[in-house]
């Protein structure tokens, strides 16, 4: 995609593939991770709300995109980046939705998830915490470090850039 920051508009460009109203999975492009998906498609289907959000506990929230979460596991709250965060749920940038998210997509460019998407969805959301490993591969640094964890999470293959087992 050619605008990093616009990742929003990504869903927008393909609202074609998404018409027949199926649920479908949003997933960051610049995380390396062994998260069960199929949870979170599975929670969408359960409580179909407008977008399920996969979420993990942050250890440096004001890092991240922080989502607060009601009892029931409905987001009340979301913030991008915030000073002052009010929990440590941070967006793990898994998201399950289905056509009614297109149109709430801003028709501007760049147009942004954290920024410009989830704030506007507050009360239409669920939120899901997830379990695995996420690891961002958005920077040199961060890029190697994948490397060097790819082993331990069995991923071998998706960082070398290779199909297959990883053999």
């Amino acid at each position: 995609w050619r605008d990093p920051d616009a990742c929003a508009e990504m869903g927008r460009a393909n609202r074609d593939w998404v018409a027949d109203g199926q649920p479908f999975l949003v997933a960051y492009a610049d995380n390396l991770t062994n998260v069960d998906l199929g949870a979170l498609m599975a929670a969408h289907e359960r409580h179909q709300p407008l977008l399920t959000m996969g979420l993990f506990h942050a250890d440096q929230p004001s890092r991240c995109g922080i989502a607060e979460v009601d009892e029931g596991g409905r987001i009340i709250g979301f913030e991008e980046k915030p000073a002052r965060p009010k929990s440590n749920l941070a967006n793990a940038g898994f998201y399950v939705s289905d056509r009614r998210l297109i149109a709430r997509i801003p028709d501007r460019t760049p147009a942004d998830f954290g920024l410009d998407v989830l704030p506007r969805l507050i009360g239409e959301m669920y939120g899901v915490v997830v379990h695995g490993d996420i690891i961002d591969v958005g920077t040199p640094e961060s890029y190697a470090r994948a490397q060097r964890e790819a082993g331990r999470l069995g991923l071998e293959a998706m960082v070398a850039g290779r199909q297959g087992d990883g053999r």
